[in-house]
Order: C-alpha cells, then sequence, then structure tokens
C-alpha cells in the first residue's frame, strides 16, 4: 500500500486540506479492520482504477471507477474495502467544502452522493476530461481547475463559519460550545443552524471529533504501544470518557483496537 501526495494549489490552500492517490496491488486483507474514524473533512474520492466499497452509517455503498463521489462529514466510522486499486482523493478542511458544492452539508452528513448528482452536467464534463487523460498529475490539474472555477461562481463563503472552526481546531476541540458563543457574539442555536448548514456538524460534534483526532494522531505515531487515556488526559477528564469516545469514533475499545491490524490507516497515518 501507498499513499502519495499532491501540491495543493495556493488559491484553495485554504479550502484543501490534502490532494492524495492512495494505491494497492492486492486486495485488502480480511484480518485488517481498514477503519477510518471521522475527521469532519468531507471529502472528493475518484477510484481511477478497481472500485471501492464502503460501509458507512449501518449501509453498503460502493464508488465506481471513473466517478467521482462527494463524501460528507462522517459522525461514525467508515469501513473501507477493495481489491488491486488506485484512489485519487481530495480532503477539504473542515466547513470548507461548502463553498464549492453550493448544497447543505447536512444532507451529507454521514453519506456519498455522486460527484454529477450535486454539481450536474458539469461534474460529469468533468469526470470525462479526467477519465480521458491518463497522467495523474493532470488529472489532479483538471480537478482543482475546477474547482477554482466553482469557488469563484458560487461566491458563498461565510467568515463566521471560518472563524468558528479556526478556533476550535486552535483549542484542539476543548474550547466549549458556549465559549465559542460569547466570543464570537452569536447564539448557540444560531451557531448550531449554521455549522448544520455549512458544517455539517454541530458545534459540540466537531469539537468531539477534533479533540478525539488529536489523540488518535499521537497514538498512530507509535501503533503498536498500548493506549493508556493518562497519555491524553490533557483532552479527556477520566478514563471512562475517554474510553466512551474511543468506541465511539473506531468502533473499537482502546484495548481492542491495539489488538487489531488496520495497516489501511498506518499508510495514511504515516509521519
Amino acid at each position: 500500500m501507498q499513499v502519495r501526495s499532491f501540491h495543493v494549489d495556493p488559491l484553495l490552500v485554504p479550502y484543501i486540506d490534502s490532494i492524495w492517490t492512495f494505491q494497492t496491488e492486492t486486495t485488502l486483507s480480511s484480518h485488517d479492520i481498514r477503519t477510518f474514524p471521522p475527521n469532519a473533512k468531507p471529502k472528493l474520492l475518484l477510484p481511477i482504477r478497481g472500485t471501492i466499497s464502503c460501509h458507512i452509517n449501518h449501509r453498503d455503498g460502493e464508488h465506481a471507477e471513473a466517478r467521482i463521489m462527494v463524501v460528507g462529514a462522517m459522525e461514525g466510522p467508515v469501513v473501507l474495502n477493495c481489491g488491486p486499486n488506485t484512489t485519487l482523493g481530495v480532503e477539504f478542511r473542515p466547513g470548507m467544502a461548502y463553498p464549492f458544492l453550493g448544497v447543505s452539508m447536512k444532507d451529507l452528513l454521514n453519506a456519498a452522493y455522486s460527484w454529477s448528482t450535486i454539481v450536474g452536467r458539469m461534474g460529469q464534463e468533468v469526470e470525462w476530461q479526467i477519465e480521458d487523460t491518463p497522467v495523474i498529475e493532470e488529472k489532479v490539474s483538471l480537478i482543482q481547475r475546477f474547482l477554482i472555477q466553482r469557488l469563484y461562481a458560487l461566491s458563498n463563503e461565510d467568515r463566521l463559519i471560518e472563524t468558528a472552526v479556526s478556533m476550535i481546531q486552535s483549542t484542539r476541540g476543548l474550547m466549549s460550545v458556549a465559549s465559542l458563543s460569547q466570543a464570537l457574539g452569536y447564539s448557540k442555536q444560531y451557531l448550531e443552524r449554521k455549522f448544520r448548514e455549512q458544517v455539517g456538524l454541530s458545534p459540540k460534534t466537531l469539537s468531539r471529533i477534533l479533540r478525539f483526532q488529536a489523540a488518535y494522531h499521537r497514538w498512530m505515531a507509535q501503533p503498536t504501544s498500548k493506549v493508556s487515556w493518562q497519555a491524553y488526559a490533557n483532552l479527556y477528564y477520566d478514563q471512562a470518557h475517554f474510553i466512551k469516545e474511543f468506541k465511539h469514533f473506531t468502533g473499537f475499545s482502546p484495548l481492542e483496537y491495539t489488538q487489531q491490524v488496520n495497516e489501511f490507516m498506518q499508510t495514511f497515518y504515516q509521519p
């Protein structure tokens, strides 16, 4: 398995976290749990070679070869499977897919839709152009050019959400919704509505995911070690809280997780 990263156009850096390809020449092992914990980053996924099957929110789905899928923010883990495969992924920053899609992000929560369903005929034309382009670097350039065009065409950025998400990120999810509301000068109810529309998640859920990701990133740097909540005491107030959150976002208790094989995720979390 191999993950390759690509340069993000400077115009897209405020919105896109990463662009990558995942490649494997073999079928993913049945012993590998192949589980992605949520990271609050909506994605575009394009299987260039082979298909991807997924289990999202108790439902099974398949991403067809040469067709772009829009994957919304997730509240729980996603299990993926594939045979020999090359997939191109574009990961947006939390809250930053909305300016490009023109649809409510709450409708994409825990779900995946075809690119053409979201952006119509233009989306199909981009897919055809990408399919006719054999070089991966050129495929990446095509999709970035289209996203830049979409950004200028829709012009629906919201600095409030950008600022709010940035504040939550800067505290690794430890900022309370009450503190966020007070700092921004808007009611909790108003922020909740805006977050649901443009992030897909409530401020509280986004905070929980970012807090878990801060712990998960640290642990994945040494995944063979025992997961101990004391190492994350600055993020969780007691062991029961840590175990509950870990199980919610991975499907396993910390002890169970250390006994699993998850080479798939380790490929993405390599330092």
